[in-house]
């Protein structure tokens, strides 16, 4: 898993407790916490807890999602990129009060509580290259392209 990691080109961000968080996902996709018990499953080096979640704050500051997705479009670009497909779908949160981010608004299941609009732009083959997440009012989300 790990060639395939730095094949993608995701080892351009030089972090170790990220690219460990990520390879457990891969395995089992689960909570940051639970990641713990599966990197140990794994016999990866343990990882202290501080570290992961200063690593998640990390990837957001230094704005690892347009890294990566440059990463991803330039994996892709080796073979030639022929079709591109983007899809958008809606999640709702089940709190009371919306916030700057998650408005209320209608959803296909005729929810109104808070939600957020999510947009997840692949390839032909359904390789990800792309994530983006858009707040709950907003009617017809841009796709996320580098």
């Amino acid at each position: 898993m790990q060639e395939q990691y730095e094949g993608i080109g995701f080892g351009r961000l030089k972090d170790e407790a990220f690219k460990a968080l990520c390879l457990a996902r891969i395995v089992e996709p689960t909570s940051k916490i639970d990641t713990l018990r599966v990197l140990a499953d794994l016999g990866v080096d343990p990882i202290d807890q501080n570290k992961l979640y200063r690593s998640l704050a990390k990837a957001a500051t230094l704005d690892y999602r347009k890294a990566i997705s440059q990463a991803c479009f330039q994996h892709v670009g080796r073979t030639g990129l022929t079709l591109v497909l983007y899809d958008v779908t809606t999640l709702y949160f089940e709190v009371q009060k919306e916030d700057e981010y998650r408005k209320p608004g209608m959803s296909k299941e005729r929810r109104l509580e808070p939600q957020i609009i999510l947009g997840l732009l692949v390839d032909q083959n359904g390789f990800p290259l792309g994530l983006q997440s858009f707040e709950g009012i907003k009617q017809r989300p841009r796709p996320c392209c580098p």
